[in-house]
Formats: C-alpha cells, structure tokens, sequence
C-alpha cells in the first residue's frame, strides 16, 4: 500500500481493483467519493457510455490504494442516481452534487457470474461550488457578493 495518491485516467472498478473475478461471497471493493460536475460521452465498439467528470477519489477496500482522477464510471444504479441528479441541476455551471458510495461484489446466476452492489456513505447531494466559495469570501466583499449572487 502507498501513502500517496495516484493519478489515473478513470475512476472504474477495473482501473481501482483489476479484473474483477467470481466471487464467493459478498465482498467490498473499494470506497468511491467526489464532486461531479458534469457527464461525457462516447463510443466504443462495446456500445455507448457516460461518465461522470469532476473530481473523484478512490480507495481500494483489500490494500488501501488511493486514486484520483477527473472523470468516474459507477455501476448502473449508481451511475443513474448520480447522473440523474446531476442532469436535474441543468445548465447551471456552479452546481455539483457530491456523493460517497461502497462498491462491492456479490455471487450472482447472470452470465458473468457477479453483480455489482452499492452502499451510499453519503446520499447524492446537490453542491453550489461557487456559493461554497462565497460564504469563505472576507466579510467586507459579502454585501457586494451577495449582491451579484441576486443579480444572476
């Protein structure tokens, strides 16, 4: 295990815990949290997906690896909850929502063998990022910030 972050290009079960295998029981792999900002899109020969953008961490439950990266795929329901929030906020460029959830594994009859599960640490919560900031701003910038604020 190190102490320290590492960087990655995505937050997935596989980029945090490796190939994920059979399970014979119920098991935790890993701790995800963060802020998410945004969603992207693409194409592969597998199909359409979307991930979630923003800032994320990771922390692997078997040997305590930490990752960081701007960009997080979550298991399905998960993923909905999130995003769905997300997309309910609109165009609104400061808002966020902030969640923590464990990911685990479980034994399952489907084809591959396992299912995902979800824990929520913290439920989805919508984030104001700049309102956040304003509330940090020295106090005699307050009148003129909250006035702005009222403005938009």
């Amino acid at each position: 295990m190190s102490n320290e972050i590492q960087l990655i290009s995505k937050i997935s079960a596989k980029t945090v815990c490796g190939k994920t295998e059979k399970p014979t029981k119920k098991e935790l792999l890993y701790t995800v949290y963060g802020i998410a900002s945004g969603l992207q899109t693409g194409e592969t020969s597998f199909g359409t997906w979307e991930a979630l953008t923003g800032e994320f961490e990771a922390l692997n439950a078997s040997d305590g690896s930490v990752y960081r990266a701007g960009r997080c795929f979550l298991p399905g329901i998960a993923h909905s909850l999130v995003a769905g929030q997300l997309k309910a906020l609109g165009e609104d460029q400061n808002k966020a929502v902030r969640f923590a959830l464990q990911i685990g594994v479980q034994p399952s009859d489907n084809k591959i063998g396992y299912e995902y599960t979800v824990t929520p640490v913290l439920k989805p919560t919508e984030d104001d990022a700049m309102g956040e900031l304003r509330k940090l701003a020295a106090p005699e910038s307050k009148p003129a910030l909250q006035h702005h604020a009222k403005a938009k």
